[in-house]
């Protein structure tokens, strides 16, 4: 099993919009510029990871993002998407998901687990996403209330999980 874990997350900037209406919360930070920096450990190797957001448009009622990202001495695009219903990857090193894989569903609640089963390009790939309990992380950019969610993802030949926090809209 490989086993991913992001353990820690720097703002460069505020960079995360998020709506004080709790009826409409605005999980995803997509604006030109916006950068997450990111440490993780993947078999016992520590990496340090860059995303930033290189374009957005507005196409269906959807916000669309692609974004640069940057791991070792390697560079790729993503896409992702934000609607009503949630935040979605479109697309992950270069390759299309199909159909996109839910980042997070709203609204969001503590415990809600959901399972998908998508191609990334040639591969068949499931997932399994569990929003855990709202906590405090203090990254240099300052404290946030945050909400983690635990991605498990395995396809034919390997299984990885990762866990990542996401700033939440006012109260829980």
């Amino acid at each position: 099993m490989t086993r991913i874990l992001i353990v820690g997350l720097v703002a460069a900037a505020p960079l995360w919009v998020v709506a004080q209406d709790p009826k409409s919360p605005d999980y995803a930070a997509f604006a030109k510029g916006n950068r997450w920096d990111y440490r993780m450990t993947a078999n016992g190797q520590t990496l340090d990871l860059t995303a930033v957001v290189t374009d957005v448009v507005v196409k269906d009622g959807r916000r669309i993002a692609k974004s640069e990202v940057r791991i070792g001495g390697m560079t790729f695009t993503e896409e992702g998407a934000a609607d009503e219903k949630g935040v979605y990857l479109l697309s992950y090193h270069n390759r299309p998901l199909t159909p996109p894989r839910t980042v997070l569903k709203y609204p969001v609640r503590r415990n809600d687990t959901w399972a998908e089963k998508y191609k990334e390009g040639d591969t068949e790939t499931e997932a399994r996403s569990t929003v855990g309990d709202a906590e405090t992380v203090t990254v240099p950019a300052g404290k946030f209330k945050a909400v983690p969610v635990e991605l498990v993802i395995k396809t034919a030949a390997m299984r990885s999980s990762s866990t990542t926090c996401t700033p939440t809209a006012s109260g829980w």
